[in-house]
């Protein structure tokens, strides 16, 4: 019985709170092994779910917190996207939450990192420094080179791949750098960088488990969309939607960077080439995206995909990074997301009102979400989440369903002055978490709770500069290897 004892070793369990199956094998066996010997060997030590959250979670690494802490039960994984427990977690730990603002003006650019952990008053902990500056001032650039792009991962390493290009060659290069420690390194550019014209471009970190050794290389992939003109088919000639112009139509082409072996490799000559593609899937493809859409738009990554909004806003075009699949889903279709993707204007009464809206795709939860911002007399502000992501199916036009769940609709009030457009008045910039929204309200970013309907001022926009695209970085201050 001595001996037993000092083999005991101690299991850690949750009080209370939904259980599920842990996701791996190694779990599974080790969980069997500690019931059986529990009788003999093993003493378990049950701790108390108040103290496992707000003693042990928020102080964990982020990378470990995302990869693994999420993975145990739904009930971790819910309470680690809460906004309390995200600010106390920012506070406790060597970790950088927020958003990079890029603006540009008529003569130059500046860069703004707002965060929500300085803005909290109500926090019981201790409000920390405001973090080191962050900017891209560190990049080699010449004087003959200029900042043309940037695309942030949603990984917790917090990289960014940066697009310069030079005034007097008129080649563009790449860059892969990580702010929060100031690291960067040259990438090889693609192929046919001046032929090709590039309509999306975004970075996915794919090492998320952690890593043994701090040297182990980091494993991440840049994908690039981009098109070529050719002939129109007949069918396509038929059909307007899928021309380029009076004769022509565009291929969408994908190329992908592998930082395992160093290089761009075009995923098919064509996306649609494959033989397994649905012939109409490869027609409405390249529909899904359009030149006047955001470049620096990295789409949202979620199980494995990475998704974007058509520049029509009528689907959501989705890549699987893995093994180059796509597929198509629906967006909600409710009262208030009307068909009408275009503003217009209705006249009652002898009075003119405007009906705008804005979409953006989001990340909540894990899941694949949607911002949809709307004004017609009053400013309306939805979240809507996809459920059953796994019910649809790659590389066909889907024919099921799409269950959007509405989270929730929120009045925020009258219009903020004669609002002739909505975006250049007011927008959604990004979801930070299920209740709170960065939105942009005439010459402000502010915090937009939901739940408590307070706004925080983030930041004041100088006259003369408006926001190109707003970046997450959600990194840790440990060097990585690139």
């Amino acid at each position: 019985m001595k001996n037993n004892k000092k083999r005991a070793s101690y299991l850690i369990s949750v009080e209370e709170g939904d259980h599920e199956e842990p996701v791996n094998k190694k779990s599974r066996s080790l969980e069997s092994c500690s019931t059986s010997a529990s009788s003999t060997t093993m003493q378990q030590v049950v701790l108390p779910r108040d103290l496992i959250i707000n003693e042990i979670l928020t102080r964990v690494s982020l990378q470990l917190l995302v990869c693994q802490c999420r993975l145990v039960c739904k009930d971790w994984r819910r309470l680690t996207y809460d906004s309390n427990f995200i600010l106390t977690h920012s506070q406790r730990t060597p970790t950088i939450s927020g958003y990079l603002l890029w603006m540009v003006g008529e003569r130059d650019q500046i860069y703004k990192f707002v965060s929500f952990v300085n803005h909290d008053d109500q926090s019981p902990q201790p409000i920390p420094p405001p973090p080191p500056p962050l900017d891209l001032d560190f990049l080699p650039l010449t004087p003959e080179e200029k900042l043309s792009g940037i695309v942030s991962s949603s990984s917790p390493h917090g990289l960014f791949l940066c697009s310069v290009s030079s005034r007097i060659s008129f080649q563009t290069s790449f860059y892969v750098c990580k702010p929060a420690t100031r690291e960067w390194r040259k990438i090889p550019s693609p192929r046919d960088t001046n032929d090709l014209e590039t309509l999306k471009i975004s970075i996915v970190v794919l090492s998320q488990k952690q890593q043994q050794q701090q040297s182990d290389p980091l494993h991440y992939k840049i994908i690039r969309l981009g098109t070529t003109t050719r002939r129109c088919s007949d069918d396509e000639m038929i059909n307007a939607k899928f021309r380029y112009s009076i004769n022509y139509c565009y291929n969408l082409d994908c190329e992908i960077f592998d930082s395992n072996n160093w290089e761009w490799k075009t995923l098919n000559s064509s996306v649609g080439s494959n033989d397994h593609h649905d012939e109409q899937l490869q027609l409405l493809l390249p529909s899904c995206f359009n030149s006047t859409t955001a470049t620096s738009d990295p789409g949202v990554l979620v199980h494995g995909a990475v998704h974007w909004l058509s520049f029509n806003e009528c689907e959501i075009c989705a890549l699987n990074i893995n093994n180059g699949n796509w597929k198509i889903i629906a967006l909600p279709r409710d009262e208030q997301l009307r068909n009408e993707m275009h503003d217009y204007v209705s006249r009652d009464h002898g009075a003119d009102y405007i009906y705008a809206h804005q979409m953006r795709l989001v990340e909540c939860e894990g899941e694949l979400g949607l911002l949809y911002l709307g004004f017609n007399k009053r400013l309306t502000l939805e979240l809507w989440v996809l459920k059953y992501y796994s019910h649809y199916h790659w590389n066909v036009i889907n024919d099921v369903e799409t269950i959007w769940n509405k989270i929730y609709l929120i009045d925020l009030g009258p219009g903020y002055g004669k609002i002739s457009r909505l975006d250049l008045n007011c927008s959604v910039l990004q979801l930070y978490t299920k209740d709170i929204v960065l939105m942009k309200i005439e010459d402000e970013v502010i915090w937009y709770n939901h739940k408590t309907g307070i706004r925080t001022l983030a930041y004041k926009i100088p006259s003369g500069y408006w926001i190109q695209n707003v970046h997450p970085i959600h990194s840790d201050l440990l060097p990585c290897n690139m």
